[in-house]
């Protein structure tokens, strides 16, 4: 871990001598594996890309990715510009579920990376792997002493579309790189549930959503059993039947890593998303300012997107990733949410990291094997895992224990993701924010 450790203080150090600023990078949404990585991100790095299987430009970003207002603390990292859901914005970041929007229709949260090169290599060393490992990502939100330990007992679902045939021995290669325990069907750990019925078909966009999933819930929740319900359809009747499914054969904790437009239509579905004493969390969405469902239903826990880096002088630092939902929404304001820009339900509830330029390793052959991820899909399934951890899931009733605890969560960097009336609904800082909700969870006390 020693290359990891120097790679850090590396790009903590240089954040100190960097100038506010933006980078861009430009590239259509192209297959991750032949992707070639930007001059800039290459630049970005004092160490010889040759000698190393991977390029560094894969762990986490190009140093450019962060550049940090000096003036006082820092208060803004630049955007990472994506691919949002196939519409061929200039980024470098792929959408992994691409769809037509309707009503009813949903859309995941995931994003991969494609200016780096995925690896197929089931064998990688934990050193080479791209993106945030479990131990950092346990470090990041508290729970390094709790991990090892909690979870007995539970079993997160996570409540996805389709059915990816590959899910099974993708978690395997991701365990056993990071040196988790073996989950699988075998064992009772691992369990895959049809949403509605019967095991649905294939489809490609949603495969790397489900594997995503399960293994943030794995580098949180080492221990806990892990539940894939896989609905016949994109379609939210489809997906809110599978949470009921979840519910019913077990799950103690469900994450929704998906949204469909805030509507009457979809809001009619908002009773399938309470269940007294299951926590359920919802990612916020990854097009940017505006609200969906379930996120928006004032029961289920909204997970807005961080950008995040570790310092070695200041620890982690999280800023808004300015492609996470956020917004006043249609639905009633509950009682333990007193912002006064908005007279409805406000997303979010809290952020956890989401910007590719910051991501998480994942492994996923149908995209090329290694890769890194963001999107909120990485921190509904974080948060679930969390809540899995602490293990006070049977008295939860809804998101009011997390504004009981507003001082345990670390304050998130003020930047935008759209334009709104008033700014906080779109913009995060100190205190409580639409983007990052009540801020980044520093342990298990909230839960």
């Amino acid at each position: 871990m020693r290359l990891r450790s120097v790679f850090h203080t590396i790009l903590g150090s240089a954040l100190g001598a960097l100038i506010a600023g933006c980078s861009s990078q430009t590239g259509a949404n192209s297959v991750p594996q032949t992707s070639a990585r930007t001059d800039q991100s290459v630049s970005a790095y004092p160490i010889g890309l040759s000698a190393i299987p991977i390029g560094l430009s894969a762990y986490p970003a190009g140093l450019s990715a962060y550049p940090i207002t000096l003036a006082a603390f820092p208060v803004s990292i630049s955007a990472y510009p994506i691919d949002i859901a196939g519409l061929s914005i200039s980024g470098a970041a792929t959408a992994a579920c691409q769809a037509t929007l309707t009503a009813r229709t949903a859309l995941c949260h995931a994003e991969y990376r494609n200016d780096i090169t995925a690896i197929l290599d089931s064998l990688l060393p934990a050193l080479l792997a791209p993106g945030y490992h479990p131990d950092m990502l346990q470090a990041a939100y508290g729970v390094t002493r709790a991990a090892p330990t909690g979870g007995s007992g539970q079993t997160v679902a996570i409540v996805v579309a389709y059915h990816a045939p590959r899910l099974e021995s993708d978690l395997a290669v991701y365990r056993r790189t990071f040196g988790l325990s073996p989950c699988a069907t075998a064992n009772g750990c691992l369990r895959i549930v049809a949403g509605n019925g019967a095991l649905p078909a294939y489809n490609s966009g949603w495969e790397p959503e489900e594997t995503l999933d399960v293994e943030m819930v794995s580098a949180i929740c080492p221990r806990c059993r892990i539940m894939a319900v896989e609905a016949q359809s994109d379609d939210i009747g489809d997906l809110a039947q599978a949470v009921d499914t979840a519910v019913a054969r077990g799950a103690t904790v469900v994450s929704n890593s998906y949204s469909a437009p805030e509507s009457p239509d979809a809001d009619a579905f908002a009773s399938h998303y309470r269940h007294a004493g299951i926590p359920i969390t919802a990612g916020a969405g990854d097009r940017g300012y505006g609200t969906g469902f379930p996120a928006d239903v004032p029961e289920v826990t909204a997970v807005g997107g961080t950008s995040m880096i570790l310092s070695p002088t200041s620890g982690w630092l999280q800023a808004v990733w300015s492609g996470t939902g956020s917004g006043c929404t249609a639905l009633l304001k509950p009682l333990w949410q007193t912002d006064r820009g908005c007279n409805e339900r406000t997303m979010n509830d809290l952020a956890v990291v989401a910007d590719p330029a910051t991501g998480v390793g994942v492994y996923v052959t149908a995209i090329g094997g290694w890769n890194e991820f963001g999107g909120t899909s990485v921190g509904a399934p974080i948060v679930a895992a969390l809540y899995a951890l602490a293990g006070n899931g049977s008295a939860y009733a809804d998101t009011s224990g997390l504004y009981a605890h507003a001082s345990s969560f670390a304050a998130v960097l003020p930047r935008p993701n759209g334009v709104c009336t008033p700014a906080y609904l779109c913009t995060g800082g100190i205190g409580y924010s639409g983007p990052s909700g009540l801020g980044a969870p520093t342990g298990l006390g909230p839960f």
